[in-house]
C-alpha cells in the first residue's frame, strides 16, 4: 500500500514526489461525477435531509464494474451544492466514484458492487467548566456498521468505503428523542465461489483541532500522526481500506478558542488465511493536497477539487487510491477559499 506527501494545488505537478516506481501494474484511474439530489422536508416534530434513492446513481457505477474497474471509493465533493430552485427544495450535490482495473492476484474472483442502508444513532451532552468555557461532546454508535461488514465479510464480500448520505432524522420514542444520520456502507460481493474472505480490524484514531482567530479571521490547526497511524498496521500485514468521520468528537470552548478531538475510524483489511503472518505487504503514503471552495453565491458553492492529476502520476507509479479524507483545515481568502484534503495511495 502506498501513500505520498503532495504540495498545495497550485504547485506544479512535476514537483509532486512521486515516490518509488513499482515493476507491477499500473493504476489506471476512471473517474466518474455523479449529481445527487437532496431533498428537504420539515414538519414540527421531526426535521429530515434525504437523498435521493441509491437506484438513481447505482446503474452508473455498475457500469464501471462492466467494463473491468472495480470502485475504490465513491466520495461527496466538499461543500459543493446547488440549489434546486425556489418550487423545489433542496439541493443538488456532487460525488466522485473513483475506479481502477481489479488487482492482478484477485483475477480468479468476480465481483459485483452492492449498496446497503445503515444508521448512525447521535447522543449528545454538554456541561460548563466556568463562567467563559464549556465541554460538550457528541458520540456516534456504528455498531450497526460493524456488524453489517461483520456479516457481509463472512460471505466473501469486502468493504469498498462508507458515506453519510446527508439523511438526518429525529424519531421520538418513549418521549425520547433520538437522532439518527443515514450512511451508504458500499460492499464488493462475489459473484462466483469464495476464494478468499477478508478480516477488517476497526481503529479509532483522535483527530485533534485547535480552533482560534488570526487577525479576525477563522484558523483551524489539525494534529494527527497520519503516517505513523497508517505504518503501525501495514506493518502486521493489513491494507488501509476506509477512513470514517462518524461525527463523534469532544470539545472544550472558551471565549477566544476551542480544542476538538474528533473520532475517525480506520478499516484495515487482510485475507483471513493470512491473519497469523505479521509480513508487511504494502507501503503507505500521506498526500496532503488543497481543494478551492467558491461561493455560497445564488447559484450555490463550487469547489475545484484539481486531483484528478496528481492521482493519475501516482497510479503512473504503482501507487492505489485507499480514500480521501476532508480535514478541518481551511484558509480564507477573499474568493475562493481553500480546504486541505488529505487521501491515502496503495
Amino acid at each position: 500500500m502506498g501513500c505520498c506527501n503532495s504540495k498545495p494545488a497550485m504547485v506544479a505537478l512535476e514537483d509532486l514526489d512521486l515516490g518509488p516506481l513499482y515493476l507491477g501494474p499500473k493504476a489506471q484511474y476512471e473517474f466518474l461525477n455523479v449529481d445527487v439530489t437532496l431533498l428537504y422536508q420539515n414538519s414540527i416534530s421531526n426535521t429530515r435531509l434525504l437523498a435521493t434513492d441509491v437506484e438513481a446513481y447505482y446503474p452508473q457505477l455498475c457500469e464501471q464494474y462492466n467494463k473491468g474497474y472495480r470502485m475504490l471509493t465513491f466520495y461527496h465533493i466538499p461543500c459543493q451544492g446547488q440549489p434546486r430552485g425556489f418550487f423545489q427544495p433542496g439541493v443538488v450535490t456532487t460525488f466522485q466514484g473513483i475506479f481502477c482495473p481489479g488487482p492482478q492476484e484477485d483475477s480468479n474472483q468476480r465481483y459485483h458492487l452492492r449498496v446497503e442502508k445503515a444508521i448512525i444513532k447521535v447522543s449528545a451532552e454538554s456541561s460548563s467548566l466556568g463562567c467563559r468555557s464549556m465541554r460538550a461532546s457528541t458520540v456516534c454508535d456504528t455498531s450497526h456498521i460493524q456488524q453489517m461488514i461483520d456479516s457481509y465479510a463472512k460471505d466473501g464480500a469486502r468493504l469498498v468505503c462508507i458515506e453519510l448520505t446527508g439523511q438526518e432524522e429525529r424519531v421520538t420514542w418513549q418521549d425520547n428523542e433520538f437522532p439518527y444520520k443515514g450512511v451508504d456502507v458500499f460492499f464488493e460481493y462475489p459473484i462466483d465461489r469464495v476464494i478468499e474472505t477478508y478480516t477488517y480490524n476497526t481503529v479509532v484514531v483522535p483527530i485533534v483541532v485547535m480552533y482560534s482567530f488570526v487577525n479576525c479571521i477563522p484558523h483551524a490547526e489539525v494534529s494527527c500522526d497520519w503516517q505513523g497511524n497508517l505504518d503501525k498496521h501495514l506493518k502486521q500485514g493489513f491494507r488501509l481500506v476506509e477512513i470514517f468521520m462518524d461525527s463523534s468528537y469532544t470539545s472544550e470552548v472558551d471565549c477566544c478558542s476551542s480544542r476538538t478531538s474528533y473520532h475517525s475510524k480506520w478499516y484495515f483489511e487482510k485475507p483471513t488465511s493470512k491473519m497469523n503472518d505479521l509480513t508487511p505487504v504494502y507501503e503507505g503514503k500521506v498526500i496532503k493536497h488543497y481543494i478551492k471552495v467558491t461561493g455560497p453565491t445564488l447559484s450555490g458553492v463550487k469547489t475545484k477539487t484539481e486531483w484528478e492529476p496528481v492521482m493519475v502520476a501516482m497510479g503512473n507509479n504503482g501507487w492505489e487510491l485507499a480514500c480521501i479524507l476532508e480535514t478541518a483545515n481551511v484558509t480564507f481568502t477573499n474568493v475562493p477559499s481553500e480546504l486541505k484534503i488529505i487521501y491515502f495511495l496503495d
